[in-house]
């Protein structure tokens, strides 16, 4: 499934937030700070992520 996304247009940034999102939504304590460190390791802002 991550092959066909990351060839699509989306930019990472986009895909990491629905990751993060989705993590969220599934109550998944663990995911959800990972996807947030690797987003916020990768420049994207405090406001995006809150």
């Amino acid at each position: 499934m991550e092959k066909p996304l990351h060839e699509s247009e989306l930019p990472n940034a986009t895909l990491g937030l629905v990751k993060l999102r989705a993590s969220q939504i599934n109550g998944c304590g663990y995911c959800v700070d990972m996807h947030s460190r690797d987003l916020k390791k990768s420049g994207e802002s405090d406001e995006r992520l809150w």
